[in-house]
């Protein structure tokens, strides 16, 4: 009799091998499906960042190109960090300031936002000449871009940019880069002429937060590119100490004017710290002219005196050690002969800063156009740079 070998049957009809088979296949169009669910939302999620980020770019660049296209710019200057500033003929001005940690974009009073993780990757205004056109035709362009991105769009950068077409043989027109210029290594407080108080206080551009609280100033002090104190009772202090004592290196550094028709012979003062007591106080004084690094009745003092009205860059440094010995001026980029009358070394008591005035009877009566504090001694090749760039801004 013929024997037949019977299969092996589940409760369900099917082999083993044939439920196996069947398992695999459900898996495998599981996983196809659930990569095509993630596709999908990966393609919209990228699709809705993309949008975004394309209407940044967009809108950004109308609104800044708008403005360059209605208005002649005389100057683009430093407001700040990450903030460039477009003065146009009329005297009405526009900032273009960039965010990156709150990854916001302004532009005069319109301001643009990113979300869904994009970022700013890079900020710069550049002016390019192309040089042999002629004079008659605009041979220059002031260029602004920003560049935005977002790391789900692999390879891709969203650009805003700004153009501002001029003739460089009839226009002057100067950019001045903060981060790329002035010497940052050891800046702890700056006040800048071209950024004008606001609400009472003069921002420290370092980003320091050394920020100073202007007294007895009216409207009339703030011009385009310094402030002019009266002489009487202008003066502006940081709202925090400064953190310079003991027998500490510093640079101070002031680019000023005196209005008078004579110098004052009573030790006024461009700037110093809040603190008027012998070796523990400090100050930029000039009395009948001559510049000195006061420490309260011992400086070291410049042998000449400057000229009334006439704008310089008066840098002063110390090093640790005797004020006779390790005291320097610097008028105008250059080493200055002087003559200190004390052996000793000063120790000073840790103050504000405080610019404009050495106490309520010593104020100044001129002109300030930038204030520079560092807890370091600049050598003489730095003050060379800073002194071209502001010879440069302040046009002196």
């Amino acid at each position: 009799m013929k024997k037949y070998k019977l299969k092996k049957f589940t409760n369900n009809g099917f082999t083993v091998v044939e439920l196996i088979v069947s398992f695999s296949l459900t898996l495998v169009i599981t996983v196809f499906l659930f990569q095509i669910v993630i596709n999908l939302k990966n393609l919209y999620t990228n699709s809705v960042i993309k949008t975004e980020l394309v209407n940044i770019q967009s809108l950004v660049s109308r609104e800044i190109n708008n403005k360059f296209n209605n208005n002649k710019i005389t100057d683009v200057d430093f407001c700040g960090n990450d903030c460039w500033r477009f003065v146009y003929e009329d005297n009405s001005s526009d900032d273009l300031k960039v965010d990156y940690d709150n990854k916001t974009i302004q532009f005069g009073s319109y301001t643009a936002k990113l979300s869904n993780e994009s970022y700013i990757s890079n900020f710069s205004v550049d002016v390019a000449n192309s040089g042999t056109i002629s004079s008659d035709f605009n041979n220059a362009q002031l260029l602004v871009k920003i560049s935005i991105n977002n790391d789900n769009l692999k390879g891709q950068t969203f650009d805003i940019n700004a153009t501002y077409q001029f003739n460089s043989d009839k226009e002057n027109l100067f950019v001045f880069d903060y981060d790329n210029k002035y010497i940052q290594d050891g800046l702890i407080l700056h006040y800048d002429g071209y950024v004008s108080p606001v609400n009472g206080v003069w921002k420290d551009v370092s980003g320091n937060g050394n920020d100073g609280i202007i007294s007895g100033f009216d409207e009339t002090s703030w011009k385009e590119k310094y402030i002019s104190f009266d002489g009487v009772d202008d003066v502006v202090f940081s709202e925090r100490n400064l953190g310079l004592s003991g027998d500490t290196e510093l640079t101070m550094c002031a680019v000023a004017s005196w209005n008078g028709n004579s110098w004052s012979t009573n030790w006024p003062s461009y700037m110093g710290i809040d603190r008027y007591s012998s070796y523990t106080g400090l100050s930029m004084t000039l009395s009948n002219g001559k510049p000195a690094l006061d420490f309260w009745n011992y400086r070291y003092m410049a042998n000449s005196a400057l000229n009334v009205k006439q704008i310089y860059q008066i840098c002063m440094t110390k090093e640790p050690g005797s004020i006779n010995t390790t005291s320097k001026i610097y008028i105008n980029g250059e080493l200055v002969a002087g003559t200190g009358n004390s052996t000793s070394s000063p120790n000073l008591v840790d103050a504000k800063a405080v610019v404009g005035r050495l106490d309520t009877n010593r104020p100044a009566n001129g002109n300030i156009y930038n204030v520079m504090y560092y807890n370091r001694a600049l050598s003489e090749q730095e003050i060379k740079q800073n002194y071209q760039i502001d010879k440069e801004r302040f046009n002196f």
